[in-house]
């Protein structure tokens, strides 16, 4: 890129640094036309200036904040007359609760690309997960399958995670998709949490938060998910060879190979190189959650029945899975009736 282009793109974020335009400059040339390349510079700007930081830098509080903030939802700047931040420069900004929809999508793809490179350009590989698990109020639109990893693409992880002989990744893999599980429910999971019913069914109770235990209505301190019999018996596959008895009760279902449990990072890291191993994109245990939702809403499930499944606290937000059930009705395939094997 020469001295004078550069200074251009600069000018759309003092946060542009030339490590930035040296990958946004490998990322882009997939595009046919140069006015989808200035679109994406027009909302990474918008996303660094109203951060503060540089892409790189970005932490999950600075997404959040940007997908919530007020400003951006109405005409004019997102700039504070009294901010100590530089003055953010003119560029078009997702000033339209609509455009919300293609910056996120933007933000993905090219967090996506950067993963994926990031040995190359000495990054850690996190940029996924930080657009990924956006909470559910904050999106506040809709989930498409771009999105999303396809089932090939699972199928894919799953025989080589088996292949591999990770049964761990492998049964935190089904319980995202089978059970929208999210990561943080996945690495907290004790054996202790999981019981048989009178009729055999396996099911799982889940601590309530104190914030959902204090806006709800029941004072329920826990929540039941029934898992489903495919998850169940990876679950005992999984536990097996563990020593029984009392004491053994309050282990971690995850655990590591030396015995300890897993963290959020570790785990999400363990799925990445399960999918540089199939050649394919990176995905998070939170795009199988999502995927698992709308699975439950395209196979007959009530929008009441998801939410309390899936531990929600309201149903506004469930909206966003209309397009992928939408997707999926499409489909040649029946997916409804999905069954993981180990």
């Amino acid at each position: 890129m020469d001295k004078k282009n550069e200074e251009s793109l600069q000018s759309l974020s003092p946060y542009f640094s030339p490590l930035f335009l040296s990958a946004f400059s490998a990322y882009s040339s997939r595009f046919k036309k140069e006015r989808t390349r200035r679109e994406y510079l027009y909302a990474i700007a918008s996303l660094c200036n109203s951060a503060g930081c540089s892409f790189f830098e970005l932490r999950p509080e600075h997404i959040l904040e940007y997908f919530q903030s007020s400003d951006l939802k109405s005409q004019g700047s997102a700039n504070d007359a009294a901010s100590s931040k530089p003055a953010e420069p003119s560029v078009p900004s997702p000033a339209k609760e609509t455009s919300l929809h293609y910056n996120l999508r933007v933000y993905r793809a090219f967090a996506r690309f950067l993963d994926e490179h990031a040995e190359q350009y000495g990054l850690m590989p996190v940029y996924t997960g930080l657009f990924s698990s956006l909470s559910s109020s904050s999106e506040e639109m809709e989930f498409s399958m771009e999105s999303l990893p396809s089932f090939e693409a699972i199928n894919c992880v799953l025989g080589w995670l088996r292949e591999t002989n990770d049964l761990t990744t492998f049964t935190a893999v089904t319980l995202a998709l089978r059970c929208a599980l999210t990561v943080q429910e996945l690495v907290s999971l004790r054996r202790s949490m999981f019981f048989l019913d009178a009729h055999g069914r396996t099911g799982l109770r889940l601590p309530v938060s104190d914030s959902r235990k204090s806006s709800g209505s029941s004072g329920a301190r826990s929540r039941i998910v029934k898992v489903p019999e495919d998850a169940a018996e990876i679950i005992r596959l999984l536990t097996a060879g563990r020593p029984a008895g009392e004491e053994n009760r309050e282990q971690s279902l995850l655990l590591n190979k030396y015995g300890r449990p897993l963290t959020v990072r570790s785990l999400q890291m363990r799925l990445r190189e399960a999918c540089l191993a199939c050649k394919i994109p990176a995905f998070t245990m939170n795009d199988l959650r999502t995927l698992g939702i709308a699975m439950m809403l395209r196979g007959g499930a009530s929008v009441s029945q998801a939410a309390a499944y899936t531990g929600a606290r309201n149903t506004d937000w469930f909206f966003r899975y209309n397009r992928i059930v939408t997707e999926l009705d499409d489909s040649a395939a029946d997916y409804s009736h999905l069954r993981i094997v180990p």
